[in-house]
Order: structure tokens, then C-alpha cells, then sequence
């Protein structure tokens, strides 16, 4: 068979593959030829891989990065280096996570340069918040520093979340001692009802007590107090400042926030309640994204960072109204893992133990959980046979040819806080269908899993 003859058959092989549609690529063969391979999982390491991250995010406002349990050291440092990218190249001056907002203050006056030891700070914030109590976070926290005290543009470290009645209500009680004392008696009496840790057994259950007439009494007192401070807006501005009246405001909003959580939890028995939690956490990063003017990035579950209005959990997640808000500026990931283990409570043991010692004034660490290994051609499973240690994949993709498989629902993870039992859970307890493109606009995928070191 001549050269001639064989380029011939080539070439008519070429016309034949083109008629008739090129094969698109298997799921396996399409993650690795389009995954954004990741380096590394430390601080301070070249940024260039990160580059297709940057190339996603554009010039969005604000960036919501998931994690696929809360007790996975690697979804805290790969977040990290995310992180460090986008205050680093993409401007970003916020950093804040799924944990209260008003009890943050330390800390923040930590990171731009204030006094204490970084340790018991972060400790006293996450006390009830055991996620973000650890190690990895430390480093974060030592990183931030470094990095304000060498840019002229300082990063804020806070939260989003409620839940922490006691830092709001002290918050306001503050300012109004230095800027109107005349009103801070009346103020701590509308707010009393409201003013107990969560994490207090006994407190919540006076609260459920009240029934639903007491409950709504506490609500109208509440916003009472939001109302007075409100409408002393000119003075109390001219005192001490527009931004110190707008976060004593917002603390007051967050105790009305509060008040009507705390209703819906114990009262109503959890009617509404974590759809009034997403809606609330979505305002109060709108909230710092108008307030300090800056691109805000938020840590929080895959759950609570997606998209999609009606996903697993049930309720629309803050990521919904984010995107509602900003569009595509808001950008989601979510991140997963292959194998090994990590953190979470166990439900019957570990939570009451938590809870038992909270009412207590201590702590309690959880369990080290494993899972069982993914699901036959899961997520996880196609990411896992792929060979890549660490990759982040696109999910903005058109849903024909070598992307197509991505809208196919598929098992994906999604590990609560809490498991039912100890070392093998129910499928249904931490998986679900999902149609990543609707969900995320990326995912990060990390094979090997290891628990957060708690402090």
C-alpha cells in the first residue's frame, strides 16, 4: 500500500468523521481534558494555577466558595489559596463566613493589626461554631495579618450569619453607652428577650416557652428598638460617625433577624426557619458589599452557596438570592472529595453532648466519620478515576457534546453538620441528584480528605 494510498484513505476518513459528527468524549476523558489542575493547597504558593479560577470569577462582587462537608481540612486550604487569589489579583476586601457577623469584631481588629493572642480569639468567636475553630483557619487568620500590614487597602475578616443574639444586642448597648446613654436602658429592656446564646439549652427552651403570643410580643419589642435608633439617625450619625450608626443599625437589624429565627426554630418547630436563615445571610452580605464598598468572598456549605433555588436541603439558599441579585457577578463553588475522612457531630451523641456543654459554658470537639467510598459513577467516582489530585472544573458549559454529561443528574455529595449515626450513614443522609451546571458555576475536587485539626 503506497504513501499516496494511505493519506488518501486519511483524508476520506477525515470527510467520513466530520459527516457524520465527531464522538463526543466520555465524562472520564472530558474532566481531563478540561480540569483546571490546582498545585498546591498552601499559602504564599505561586498563584498561575489559579489563573482559570480568576477567569471565572471576572469581575464578579461577590464569590460564594462551598465546602462539601464542614470538617474537611483540605476545603479550608484550598479556600484559602482562593482566597489569597482574590484579594491578591482580584481585589477583594472582605473575607467573611457562615458564622456570626456581630461577634467578629476581635478578630477583624486582629487581622488589621490590633492586639491579642490569635488563638483564644478565635476560639471565643467559634466557641459554638466548631467549623471554622481550628488550625487551618489560624493560618488564615496569620495570613491576613501579614497581608495588611504590608497594603495600603486592608482586608476585613467577619461573618454573615445570625445566631449569635448576645454580640448584637452588646453591640448596639455599646454604641448607645458612647453616643446616647439617655437611650441605652430603654434599648436593653426591648431587646432582653432576644439577648441569650442559642447554644444555651435552657434560654431556648424559655423562649419556646412563650408560646406563639410571646414570641410575636418579642418581635414587636425588637423593632421597637431598630425603630428608635432609626429615627435618631441625624444625631447619632453627626456623633459618631455614618459608618460606626450604620453597624450599630445593622446590629439592631440582626437582632430583628434573630427574633423572628428564633420564632420560627422554637416556637413554630423549624416552620421557615432555615429559609428565613438563607434569606437573612443573603442580606447581610449585600449588606457588607454596599456598606464597605468593596468585593466580599463568603465561606459556607455547597448548600448554602448554590445557586439553584430549590436544591437538596429543601429551602432557597442564600447563593439564590445572591444570584437574583448580582447575576453573574456572584459566583458559586462548591468543593468535594474523593476518599478518607473528616469531622462532623453525630445526632444522639456528640450533638447532645454539644449542646449539654454549651449550656455549661464549655466546649466539645466532634468525631472523626468516615464515608463510604463514592458511588458507582457518581461525581465523585468520575472525579476520583480521572487521576488528578486536585483540579477545579468549569461548570459554565454548554449542555451538548463533550459537556453534555455534566447536566445528566448524578449522585453528588452533601454532608450535613450533623450525621444519624456513627461510621456508616444512610446514602440519603450525605448524597443527593444533582445537575452541577444549575448549581455551581465550578467545583473544586480534592482526593484525599483529612479532618480539620481542632483547637
Amino acid at each position: 500500500m503506497t504513501r499516496r494510498f494511505v493519506a488518501a484513505l486519511l483524508v476520506l476518513a477525515g470527510f467520513a468523521a466530520a459527516a457524520l459528527g465527531a464522538q463526543p468524549r466520555t465524562p472520564l476523558e472530558s474532566i481531563q481534558a478540561n480540569a483546571v489542575k490546582l498545585s498546591s493547597l498552601d499559602l504564599n504558593a505561586d498563584l498561575a494555577d489559579l489563573e482559570g479560577f480568576g477567569a471565572l470569577v471576572g469581575d464578579a462582587r461577590v464569590v460564594g466558595l462551598g465546602e462539601g462537608t464542614h470538617g474537611t481540612a483540605e476545603f479550608t486550604r484550598v479556600r484559602a489559596r482562593m482566597t489569597e487569589y482574590l484579594i491578591q489579583r482580584k481585589g477583594f476586601t472582605t473575607v467573611a463566613l457562615e458564622t456570626s457577623w456581630a461577634g467578629a469584631r476581635d478578630l477583624n481588629a486582629y487581622v488589621q493589626g490590633g492586639e491579642g493572642d490569635p488563638r483564644v480569639l478565635l476560639a471565643r468567636y467559634a466557641r459554638l461554631s466548631w467549623p471554622w475553630r481550628t488550625e487551618e483557619m489560624l493560618e488564615l487568620l496569620a495570613w491576613l495579618r501579614a497581608h495588611n500590614a504590608s497594603s495600603a487597602v486592608k482586608v476585613r475578616f467577619t461573618g454573615f450569619d445570625l445566631q449569635d443574639p448576645v454580640s448584637a444586642a452588646d453591640w448596639v448597648s455599646g454604641f448607645l453607652e458612647a453616643n446616647a446613654p439617655e437611650l441605652v436602658e430603654r434599648v436593653d429592656d426591648l431587646v432582653a428577650c432576644v439577648r441569650f446564646s442559642i447554644g444555651n439549652v435552657l434560654a431556648t427552651a424559655r423562649f419556646a416557652s412563650r408560646g406563639e403570643a410571646g414570641a410575636q410580643a418579642c418581635r414587636e419589642r425588637v423593632s421597637r428598638a431598630y425603630t428608635l435608633l432609626e429615627t435618631r439617625r441625624a444625631a447619632l450619625e453627626a456623633r459618631a460617625g455614618t459608618l460606626e450608626y450604620r453597624q450599630a443599625l445593622h446590629a439592631a437589624e440582626v437582632l430583628n433577624q434573630e427574633a423572628a429565627y428564633l420564632d420560627a426554630r422554637l416556637v413554630n418547630f423549624w416552620t421557615d426557619a432555615n429559609e428565613l436563615r438563607d434569606r437573612f445571610m443573603a442580606r447581610n452580605i449585600q449588606w457588607l458589599e454596599a456598606t464597605f464598598g468593596g468585593k466580599v468572598v463568603a465561606w459556607a456549605h455547597n448548600g448554602h452557596v448554590t445557586f439553584t433555588p430549590d436544591m437538596a436541603f429543601g429551602w432557597k439558599p442564600f447563593g439564590a438570592y445572591l444570584r437574583e441579585r448580582f447575576g453573574v457577578r456572584y459566583v458559586a463553588v462548591a468543593t468535594t472529595y474523593g476518599a478518607g475522612s473528616f469531622n462532623a457531630q453525630l445526632i444522639g451523641t456528640d450533638l447532645v453532648r454539644t449542646l449539654s456543654a454549651a449550656a455549661l459554658g464549655l466546649t466539645v470537639n466532634p468525631s472523626e466519620q468516615r464515608i463510604p467510598d463514592p458511588v458507582k459513577d457518581s461525581f465523585e467516582d468520575l472525579f476520583l478515576r480521572s487521576g488528578m489530585p486536585l483540579f477545579m472544573l468549569p461548570l459554565r458549559v454548554p449542555k451538548t457534546g463533550d459537556s453534555a454529561w455534566l447536566w445528566q443528574k448524578r449522585v453528588f455529595r452533601m454532608v450535613p453538620q450533623a450525621l444519624p449515626i456513627a461510621q456508616t450513614p444512610d446514602e440519603d443522609w450525605y448524597s443527593y441528584k444533582a445537575t452541577l451546571p444549575n448549581e455551581f458555576d465550578a467545583v473544586v475536587f480534592v482526593r484525599d480528605s483529612t479532618p480539620i485539626r481542632l483547637l
